[in-house]
């Protein structure tokens, strides 16, 4: 035991030794400002070590083309008598080296009486829909100086809006013999979440009967542009016109929907087909009225059609090629001995005609004698011309129950669907249609020029069959408007020449007979 405490003892006689003066322990057994440790104190030329600082900065990307940087400042808090340096290097966070930064580290030199140094970190941007991302700076190795901050953050923030989802057409033609046909939905841009959205089902043609579809709600993989909903048509034996399918986009997650796209109209041929020129007879001397065709002049249009050696009964449903069904004004199907009827409907294309056939309904807005001008304010369909807009062209009542003009009427309602400014145009005829549910359609439009044509004779007066058209007798005009509107004329559109039974131009601002159809549009 006695080493023990001696070994003790001396240890505290030696830390007494080292400690004797003053009482101060000093560094090195040297007082402050003494470094020499000549005992002369503080000489005035010490200096303290420069502090090392830098801010977190944000950047936005721009596109993929373009060169964006993030420029990081490192500033010390004084001079350096001698040159200083710090190391720095990115980390990954939510961004990541590759695919949102360049990877980047270095040194940065500072030379005595420098304060400021500073390097940049390549961004990559892109054209996709995402969360803002941040990344990190790292200090270390300092020499000649110390470090205020360690790390800071470099946020990039997304420029990009999120996407529009939209069908990637307004219409899709198909037939019964189809099968399986690529209907798309696309988004404008890419998204670095996965899109869901719903498809809504509505038109003519039957599900599991005329179509199939394997689902109604779709998800979107991240990063892509478009899905597929997959239809499939079913053919069957029956003779009919044509269907529709009309898609309809709803419920997106993740994406806007671009309302003047958000529908489709599948449109389904079926059995239906455009009626000949109706002619039973064969050309003879200028005039049509020959039982066979005369030399030199074969393969006659009385050879071809549903009307080739078709009983006397035959031309009940519509003379020569036509076959047509009378309707009332829900929508019924009506005899074809009725006399009061509202519609008609072409068995053999699935187009309806609004036809003013029946007393009860003809009012002065709904006249077979008023005119109107061609006008669709439509940009997609009025080849850049809508038409004349007429102010002060229809004239309110006293309590604005009704409106008139010279050649049309209307009845005064609230809502916008009839734009009065505008005057007797077809857009505020067909509104209004739209609005009663004519028939119990809400999809009126004009017919196309081929519509027209289609449900015409040639061979007669007036060119319709006047027991399913008896209103032709009335119209005050000798044209009617289609929707078609002249190519390279954006003045002009097609209409149908009663008269001749002729496709002709007419001014838009024409004022000319109306006939109203409903049925997906067909192309000419």
């Amino acid at each position: 035991m006695a080493p023990k405490h001696r070994f003790f003892i001396s240890s505290l006689l030696a830390l007494s030794l080292v400690g004797c003066g003053d009482g101060e322990v000093f560094q090195n057994g040297q007082p402050p400002g003494d470094p020499t440790g000549d005992g002369g104190g503080d000489d005035g030329g010490s200096q303290s070590t420069p502090v090392a600082t830098a801010q977190s900065v944000s950047v936005t990307e721009l596109t993929p083309n373009d060169a964006v940087q993030a420029e990081i400042v490192v500033t010390l808090s004084e001079a350096p008598e001698s040159s200083a340096s710090l190391s720095y290097a990115t980390a990954n966070g939510t961004a990541l080296a590759a695919e949102h930064y360049r990877s980047t580290s270095g040194s940065l030199e500072f030379a005595a009486g420098q304060t400021s140094k500073s390097f940049s970190i390549p961004i990559i941007s892109n054209n996709y829909y995402g969360s803002d991302k941040s990344f990190t700076v790292n200090f270390s190795g300092a020499s000649g100086l110390e470090l205020g901050v360690s790390t800071i953050e470099v946020t990039i923030n997304n420029d990009d809006p999120i996407p529009t989802l939209q069908f990637s057409q307004a219409q899709f033609r198909t037939s019964e013999q189809a099968g399986k046909i690529e209907v798309l939905a696309r988004l404008t841009h890419a998204s670095e979440t996965p899109i869901s959205f719903a498809v809504s089902l509505a038109g003519t043609a039957t599900r599991d009967s005329d179509y199939t579809i394997d689902e109604q709600s779709f998800t979107m993989p991240a990063f892509a542009t478009q899905i597929e909903v997959p239809l499939t048509m079913l053919s069957d034996n029956l003779k009919e016109g044509g269907e529709t399918i009309i898609l309809g986009l709803n419920n997106a997650d993740g994406a806007s929907i671009n309302a003047s796209r958000s529908v489709l109209t599948v449109m389904i041929s079926g059995d239906a087909v455009l009626a000949d020129t109706g002619f039973v007879g064969y050309y003879n001397a200028g005039a049509y009225n020959a039982t066979t065709p005369e030399a030199g002049y074969e393969n006659q249009d009385a050879d071809y059609g549903r009307d080739t050696g078709a009983e006397a009964t035959f031309h009940e449903d519509g003379q020569g090629n036509l076959n047509f069904t009378k309707l009332d004004f829900n929508g019924n199907a009506l005899p074809r001995t009725a006399t009061e009827f509202e519609c008609v409907r072409d068995n053999l294309s699935g187009t309806v005609y609004a036809v003013w056939g029946s007393p009860t309904h003809i009012l002065g807005w709904n006249n077979p004698a008023n005119l109107y001008r061609w006008y669709d304010s439509d940009p997609a369909n009025n080849a850049g011309n809508a038409g004349t807009y007429s102010p002060g062209e229809l004239v309110p009542n006293a309590d604005e129950t009704y409106y008139t003009a010279a050649t049309c009427e209307f009845p005064g309602i609230e809502g916008g669907e009839i734009d009065y400014e505008a005057g007797c145009t077809s857009e505020n005829y067909l509104n209004y249609l739209n609005v009663m549910g004519y028939c119990g359609f809400s999809d009126w439009r004009l017919p196309t020029v081929n519509e027209a044509q289609s449900s015409s004779l040639f061979g007669q007066m007036l060119s319709y069959d006047a027991n399913y058209f008896p209103d032709v007798a009335q119209f005050s005009s000798d044209k009617i408007m289609t929707s078609s509107p002249a190519a390279d004329n954006a003045g002009a559109a097609w209409c149908w020449d009663l008269q001749n039974s002729r496709r002709m131009l007419c001014n838009k601002n024409d004022y000319i007979s109306i006939r109203a159809a409903r049925n997906p549009a067909v192309s000419d």
